[in-house]
């Protein structure tokens, strides 16, 4: 340290909590400019967000790791007591406090990044509040919390209420970023047309602070009725977080609201990318670059009406050829998805084709074996064989390959079948589906030539003493019975 007289940092708003060019200036270039009288590098801090809000850098910072809950559990007795694993704990602030903590911080600084220090202030008062509200009900969506975590968390963070300043009711654009400015600005210019639309963002944090942004600001609060809707996790063991402020059981008529025009706008994360239909939807917005082509597809899908807009918001950073890259992908996405249509209607055809005709007749009866039914009567026959409970009782058929463009067929009927006649092979076809009925074919005449298969070509059923009983029981009836 004493070798340096500048240090730069890049991305200075970073430098908060456990970031590392913070451990740096606390651990190193704090301790030096302490034992050197003043005397240390100067340090030159670079960075697009001037702004910086203190406050996010206080929250991972307001719990004292000494008092957390957990820390005191392990800490008091003998039998919980392990000094190692309690120096690893503190050293890692792996609790479930710090850990909220933690996740309330890094939500608080991306909101900051994205919408700058005013919408950082409003969420860190609103998710607090909102902690000390459902403390107070004792609700269930603390269930992951017990009775010491929730009053260590609601001290500390009531602690930190007190330093966020109070004005709620006027916006400033000077505090907000010029990302949500670019985004009012074309939010304005649909004044007066029919809009519908769905905005696209990244996180369940950005949905509520954006919500709560344009129902504030003059030129989006008249015009526009907000609504939100987030994923709902399948698990009930999900864990409450308290960076978390969209009621999901409050969005149940989001999207009926949205197609009978109550609300205009929906913000939303990638939850209604795909599984929705509002055929008035007219405007697509996506607050950030959409993560991959198919993002893409199916954001650019929900706009149903005619004339509709899809909008993507770049970062200035953001190579705009991206745009172009996704049209080329998706031009060759098509190609290769008709390419396939016409193979498979190819296929089709080829197996609608009608390759040739074979018949067996038995004279005595006149029943008829067509080609095209083998498959099915062999499929009856093996249904009437008795096996054991855990026998198949269907037949097994197996294509493969016999030359250029042509395939043989090979079944192997239920075991309970005489060997003799269990199997049958077909002659070669052009489609393995013809190959399949001759197969069937050919071991349907050897079951009928074995005694297996009567004259009318049906199975010949087994004697059964049961059934031979019953039926001798049954009143015989003509008929044919002749009136006068």
């Amino acid at each position: 340290m004493a070798r340096l007289s500048l240090m730069v940092f890049d991305e200075a708003h970073h430098c908060i909590a456990r970031h590392p060019a913070s451990r740096i200036l606390r651990d190193f270039y704090h301790p030096h400019l302490a034992a050197n009288n003043g005397r240390a590098p100067a340090i030159l801090g670079l960075t697009a967000s001037p702004v910086v809000n203190n406050k996010v850098g206080k929250l991972e910072n307001s719990l004292d790791i000494e008092k957390d809950p957990y820390v005191k559990r392990l800490m008091s007795g003998p039998e919980s007591y392990d000094p190692v694993a309690l120096r690893k704990l503190k050293l890692s602030r792996k609790t479930y406090c710090q850990e909220q903590l933690k996740n309330l911080s890094i939500r608080a600084e991306n909101i900051q990044l994205e919408l700058g220090p005013w919408a950082a202030d409003w969420y860190i008062k609103a998710c607090i509040r909102k902690f000390q509200q459902v403390v107070s009900a004792d609700t269930v969506d603390l269930r992951m919390f017990d009775d010491h975590e929730k009053v260590y968390l609601e001290e500390c963070l009531s602690s930190l209420l007190s330093s966020v300043p109070e004005d709620e009711t006027s916006l400033d654009d000077a505090s907000l970023s010029s990302k949500f400015s670019c985004l009012t600005e074309f939010l304005s210019s649909q004044l007066g047309t029919d809009f519908t639309g769905l905005l696209f963002v990244r996180t369940r944090a950005e949905v509520a602070v954006l919500a709560q942004l344009l129902s504030m600001h003059p030129k989006t609060k008249v015009f526009f009725t907000v609504g939100t809707f987030v994923g709902v996790s399948s698990t009930t063991s999900r864990k409450g977080n308290i960076g978390d402020l969209v009621d999901v059981r409050g969005q149940i008529h989001t999207l009926d609201d949205l197609r009978f025009g109550r609300k205009n706008l929906v913000i939303t994360t990638s939850a209604l990318e795909e599984g929705i239909d509002v055929t008035a939807c007219n405007n697509v917005i996506c607050f950030d670059k959409p993560p991959n082509l198919i993002s893409v597809i199916q954001r650019r899908g929900r706009a149903r009406k005619s004339e509709s807009k899809f909008v993507i918001m770049l970062a200035d950073d953001v190579d705009p050829s991206i745009i172009t890259t996704w049209e080329n992908l998706e031009a060759e996405m098509h190609r290769q998805y008709m390419d396939d249509m016409r193979q498979l209607q190819e296929i089709r055809a080829l197996e609608e084709m009608d390759e040739g005709y074979r018949e067996f007749v038995v004279e005595k009866t006149g029943a008829k074996l067509l080609l095209a039914d083998a498959v099915s009567h062999l499929y009856h026959f093996c249904a009437t064989l008795t096996t054991g409970p855990f026998s198949n009782r269907a037949p097994v058929f197996s294509v493969k390959p016999a030359g250029h463009k042509t395939f043989t067929a090979r079944v192997l009927l239920p075991i309970s079948v005489d060997a003799s006649v269990r199997e049958a092979c077909s002659s070669a076809w052009e489609t393995e589906k013809s190959a399949k009925r001759d197969a069937a074919f050919e071991a349907y005449i050897q079951l009928y030539r074995a005694g297996l298969v009567s004259d009318n070509l049906l199975p010949v059923q087994a004697y059964d003493e049961q059934v031979a009983e019953i039926q001798t029981e049954v009143a015989k009836v003509a008929s044919l019975v002749e009136v006068a």
